[in-house]
Parts: structure tokens; sequence; C-alpha cells
């Protein structure tokens, strides 16, 4: 049978509609595919090219950024949240949803500041992409535009709402790897922001030293880093190296060798911050006996006293029970008082671990009847019985009772 011409027109439109929807439905899954793999395999330029092309397809062009990002799942889902624009901070939710599975105890120590007024935390996906060691995405955010000296703020908040920064509350993407001791990641940064001069950079030096990251440290002081700038608080390199937390016992050799590098290259061990803190008060609170004589080595001031309370390593010694003894045999002053008058003794008085440093004290020359401003005496602090009958054994009295002897 003959076909007409109208009906072979009608047959050839509708197979062409067919195939131009079956070329629809079938082009984007394709694309998809053909760009994953390029983001997965192709050149840096053509990675580039990926993303800009998978960021286009909406959600299943972030799945698929996501499930082919070269560094893994989780690099790639910073990629696809930021692609759009790098320079964006990332909101809050993300931040927590991206470490919620960290076990990491130094992220827990930084919580990104909030934005004002905005679900935007104060950093973006560079300063992420440092702290992960995302090299890759850290190369590609950079060549987007991503701002290499954009500044990241914390929001560490301490007892009775007070701010507590630890001497470093501004952190750059390179500060962050400084932070993180990733040379590698640090030598790109500095790549992409010339303007950054790694010697003359106190955050650099401060994040360096505030997680005892070796490999940074020797690279900045080989670029001719000045090992006494003063950042924060006006703290020093020496400052940040002691930490701000009781050193763990695993960490103590590692921390001698870095703080012995600091020595070598000049750090000076008497260095004040705004309430006169020296690196040798932060040592006797945190870090072990060979880092306390080690200081005392190079010259450490014993008596050394803060603005604020008058207080020196003596007085914040008992938590480590050689400190205090290393200090007390070196020559320190058993009975220095601070503002408001106590001695070391009138703290050990009332310390946990008392029935052990009130003897020693004692022994080396404490003043069991010496009285604070409030003519409170070390037995008016007694935190048990056990103590108040070492005191009252040598002696010890308390005000009332001196008091009634005048």
């Amino acid at each position: 049978m003959k076909i007409s011409l109208p009906v072979k027109l009608g047959i050839f439109i509708v197979a062409l509609f067919a195939v131009v929807i079956a070329v629809c439905l079938l082009w984007k899954p394709v694309m998809i595919r053909y760009y994953a793999n390029m983001l997965r395999k192709g050149s840096s330029f053509e990675k580039m090219k990926a993303l800009d092309r998978l960021a286009d397809f909406g959600e299943k062009g972030k799945a698929a950024i996501i499930s082919s990002f070269p560094e893994g799942e989780k690099a790639g889902r910073l990629m696809a949240e930021v692609w759009p624009d790098v320079n964006e901070n990332i909101s809050l939710k993300f931040y927590r949803e991206f470490f919620a599975d960290s076990i990491d105890k130094n992220v827990r120590k930084f919580k990104p500041g909030k934005a004002n007024n905005t679900d935007k935390c104060m950093f973006r996906a560079i300063h992420l992409a440092a702290w992960m060691g995302y090299f890759e995405a850290a190369a590609l955010l950079l060549e987007k535009g991503a701002d290499s000296n954009s500044e990241g703020y914390l929001d560490r908040i301490g007892k009775h709402g007070k701010i507590k920064y630890h001497g470093l509350r501004v952190l750059t993407p390179a500060a962050i790897a400084a932070y993180r001791d990733n040379l590698k990641m640090l030598k790109l940064l500095l790549k992409a922001n010339p303007e950054i001069k790694p010697e003359f950079d106190w955050k650099l030096i401060s994040a360096a030293a505030l997680s005892n990251s070796m490999d940074v440290m020797k690279y900045l002081l080989d670029k001719g880093a000045d090992i006494n700038i003063k950042g924060d608080y006006r703290r020093t390199a020496m400052h940040l190296a002691m930490g701000y937390f009781l050193m763990d016992e695993g960490e103590a050799e590692t921390k001698k060798r870095f703080i012995e590098l600091l020595l070598k290259h000049g750090a000076d061990v008497n260095a004040r911050d705004t309430q006169d803190e020296t690196p040798f008060i932060r040592a006797a609170i945190c870090c072990n006996e060979a880092i306390v004589l080690l200081l005392i080595d190079h010259g450490a001031d014993l008596d050394a006293r803060l603005n604020t309370n008058g207080a020196s390593a003596i007085h914040y010694s008992f938590n480590r029970q050689k400190n205090y003894r290393i200090l007390i045999e070196k020559g320190c002053n058993v009975n220095a008082k601070k503002l408001r008058g106590q001695t070391p003794l009138h703290i050990a008085a009332g310390h946990f671990d008392g029935k052990k440093i009130v003897p020693y004290l004692i022994e080396h020359g404490a003043d069991v009847n010496s009285v604070d401003v409030d003519g409170k005496t070390p037995l008016d602090f007694a935190r048990d019985e056990k103590i108040e009958a070492i005191l009252r054994a040598h002696g010890a009295k308390t005000a009332d009772e001196l008091k009634a002897e005048r």
C-alpha cells in the first residue's frame, strides 16, 4: 500500500520528536558522567571546567562532584557547596555538618565566629581546605579566585562569657596551614599571595608555635622570621609554644624539641605579654619538669610576676608535683606574695594535693603564719582536717587566733 506524503511527513515528525526527546532525556546524564570522569582524571584546567559544568546541573551535578572529587567525598561536599561563589562565607549549618564526624580534638578547640545577623560563619571554603589538608581543592579554589588572605575569626567563649583566643584570634588560610604543620599547603597559599611576607607575619609564627609545628617553624626561621615578634596580647612564639592546657606526656619529647628549636634561634624566655606573663610562668603551669629545667638553664626569671594579680610561677605550679619542687630547689621565693597577699602556702593549703605540697613548702621555709590583705593565714585556707593538722603541727594559727594574741 502506497503511503501518502502527508502521512510520511507525520511519521517523520513523530520519529524526529521521539529522537529529540530521547536525546534530551539522555543528554544530561551522559554529560554529567562525562564531566564527572573529567573531574576524576583531567588536568587542572579540565577539572575547573568540569566543576563549572557540573555546578550548572543542579543537585545531580552536585552529587557527581561529591562522588567524583579526587580527594574524597568530604572534599567533594565542600567543593559542591561553594563552587558557585568560592569567596562566600559558608553557612554555620554546613560547618557543623562538615565536622560532625571529626574525632580531631583541635576541631573542637576552634569554633567559627558568626557573621552579623546571618546564618553564615566567619570562614570560607579556602579555610576549610587548608584545615583538612585538601591540597587539590585549595589549588582549584585559588584558581577560581578564592582570596588567599581572607580572615576567619574565632569565637572561643570561656568562663563567665569572656572571649579567650589564646593569642590567635584571626586565622588566614596560611595561618591554618601553619597551625596544621602542612608546609606544602603553606607554600601553595604563599605563592598565591606574594604580598604575604612569612618572615614578618606574626600570625604564621603564632599559629606554628601554638601547635608546635616543627616543619613550618623551621621554614619560617630559615626565611628570616623574627622569633620574638609579638602578636595578639603581645605574646611571642615562646608563650604560645608552652600551651594552655596540661601537657599530655605523650607529646613531651616533641614539645621539648620544638622549644629547643626556638631557643636555638634566640627566643626570649623572659618576654612579657600584656599581663606580664612570661613563657616560664606558662611552662610551670602546663609543661613537665624537662621543659621547666630547659627554660631555667636559658635564664628564665623564676620570680617574674603577673601585673594582674602579682602571681609568680610558684603560685601556679602545684598541678605538677615536680615543677614546684624544681622551682624551690632552684631558688624561687617560697614566700612570694600575690597582690592580695597570698603566698604559695595559702594556695597549697586549699589545693586538692595539699597533703603533699604543704609539708614540702614548710620544709623549705614557707611562713605558716603569713597573712594576706584580709588578714587570713594559710590555716584559714586549709582544704580539710589533714592539711589543718599538718599546719598546726608546725605552729600555724588562724587569723582570729593571731588577733587574739595581739
